[in-house]
């Protein structure tokens, strides 16, 4: 505070007086140090960028703040797995997942990365690559006849076929049956799915082509609830690719071959002896072009029989292979599907072993090779999902016909996407035969 008084005189003189008190500056706060919180995960590139969509595909995500990583997702579909190597290095094996271009994100403690360019990645639909058959197992000499009830593990990958393939094409067959069952073929890794690929009476030998994803350790699982044994040969497999080869191509069914005398289609009157084969022209034929073509796609039914024998399937001016497309005892009429590489001038060889047999051939599409101008679909494997149990709704009657949807059943595509035509096929039914065709 401070007080003052005075006073003069006007010749000059003056007295004054007065009393302060000035306070101290205050000495400033200490202040600390600024807290520096630890970064989040940042994504700078995934190797490869590009992968199948049934999954599968190792990837190397680089970056920094990738310790104590507790989850890593591909678009909003968590990594099957994942292996944090170092602060800057995952290993993460991608999901099954539909095409798209997604972002691959890695999570902490401290938040998850933001999406950018350099963190994307590609799932592709799989090309099929073509095959010789070869045979993969057969438990009538391994020694792995299935209980009832029993499993074994199949690896598929390896020798000819990559470890990146999302999907094989196996020609199954189940023979030395003693009772009523059924045989299922999944990824192996995965739940067993309510679906079945072979079913049998006791006695039956019975085959069946069946498309497969490729599960863990590169390995796909039988399951039988009824004792047999089972053989089972490889009829090529699906990957990534680029271009057009190995897209298919469908096609409406087309009758190309019909050895029975009086069918008045191409081969009539060529039945098949004991040991003997048959080529059918397949390009050029039912829609199939003349070039541009790896494989197609056909049903082949014999008829006619006299004795138990199989039939293989194979491309002209090839040695036959140790393998099978269908089996049958004398008297039966057995269909199935085969999926085989075309040979020489177009041609596909059909063997028999013993007695005679008719053969009738279908051809319902086709796989292009890298010098067709165009690309056909690509292929993405689901775990085996029932849609349809006619036991449970009501049965296709003589002549009748049954609409199913298949867009958006069981993981399958939308009913917009090409693949699927309308989302619905048609089941008709006729003098005991069974056709299925899309509806558009």
């Amino acid at each position: 505070f401070g007080y003052g008084c005075g006073y003069g005189y006007d010749f000059g003189y003056g007295y004054g007086y007065g009393y302060g008190y000035v306070c101290p500056t205050p000495s400033p706060t200490p202040t600390s140090p600024p807290v520096i919180l630890p970064s989040g995960p940042v994504v700078t590139g995934v190797s490869p960028t590009s992968g199948t969509t049934g999954g599968g595909t190792t990837v190397t995500i680089t970056g920094t703040g990738f310790t104590g990583a507790t989850a890593v997702k591909f678009g909003t579909v968590a990594a099957a797995s994942f292996t944090v190597n170092s602060d800057s290095s995952i290993t993460a094996v991608s999901p099954a997942e539909a095409s798209a271009t997604v972002d691959v994100t890695v999570t902490t403690a401290n938040g998850t990365s933001a999406a950018s360019a350099a963190d994307q990645f590609t799932f592709t639909g799989g090309a099929y690559h073509a095959m010789a058959p070869s045979r993969l197992l057969d438990t009538r000499n391994s020694g792995q006849r299935l209980a009832a009830g029993g499993s074994l593990n199949l690896t598929v990958t390896g020798g000819n076929v990559p470890s990146n393939a999302s999907a094989v094409v196996l020609n199954v067959t189940a023979t030395n049956t003693v009772a009523p069952g059924f045989l299922t073929v999944y990824p192996a890794g995965v739940t067993r799915p309510l679906a079945s690929n072979l079913n049998w009476a006791a006695g039956q030998t019975v085959p069946n082509l069946v498309v497969v994803g490729v599960g863990t350790n590169g390995q796909v699982t039988l399951y039988s609830n009824s004792p047999t044994d089972v053989v089972v040969d490889i009829e090529g497999y699906y990957s990534s690719s680029t271009g057009p080869a190995g897209t298919f191509f469908p096609l409406t069914p087309a009758r190309i071959t019909d050895t029975r005398p009086a069918s008045g289609q191409p081969n009539a009157g060529g039945t098949l002896g004991a040991g003997s084969t048959i080529d059918v022209q397949v390009t050029g034929a039912g829609g199939v072009p003349l070039t541009g073509v790896a494989a197609v796609a056909i049903n082949a039914t014999v008829t006619g029989n006299t004795k138990p024998s199989f039939l293989t399937a194979y491309p002209t001016g090839t040695a036959r292979p140790l393998a099978s497309n269908l089996n049958w005892v004398g008297g039966q009429v057995v269909p199935n599907r085969v999926i085989v590489p075309v040979g020489t001038g177009g041609k596909v060889t059909f063997y028999n072993l013993q007695g005679s047999t008719d053969l009738v051939i279908d051809v319902n599409g086709y796989f292009a090779d890298s010098t067709s101008a165009t690309s056909g679909f690509t292929y993405t494997s689901l775990t085996p999902a029932r849609i349809l149990d006619t036991r449970l709704a009501t049965a296709v009657g003589a002549g009748g016909t049954l609409v199913v949807t298949v867009a958006g059943q069981g993981g399958g595509h939308r009913a917009d996407s090409p693949e699927s035509g309308r989302g619905q096929t048609r089941l008709n039914r006729q003098s005991g035969c069974l056709q299925p065709h899309r509806v558009d």
